[in-house]
């Protein structure tokens, strides 16, 4: 498990220019696929295409998931 201070200490290593892509999952009938997409960082509700915050109490901790699937 990284955490958030791990992911910024390692991102900060990076060349400011660097480009940030994840994996997307698409999906009809029985077949998938994935390929890669540009991550969009949330909105000022934690919400977005390929990135989204959770701050849920009942499942433990607050969570960030990249990608879309």
């Amino acid at each position: 498990m990284t955490t958030v201070a791990e992911l910024i200490a390692y991102l900060q290593t990076l060349p400011p220019e660097t480009t940030v892509d994840v994996l997307a999952e698409e999906t009809a009938g029985y077949s998938s696929y994935s390929h890669w997409i540009d991550l969009e960082l949330p909105d000022e509700y934690g919400c977005g295409k390929s990135m989204e915050f959770y701050d849920c109490v009942s499942l433990g901790k607050p969570f960030l998931r990249m990608g879309r699937g």
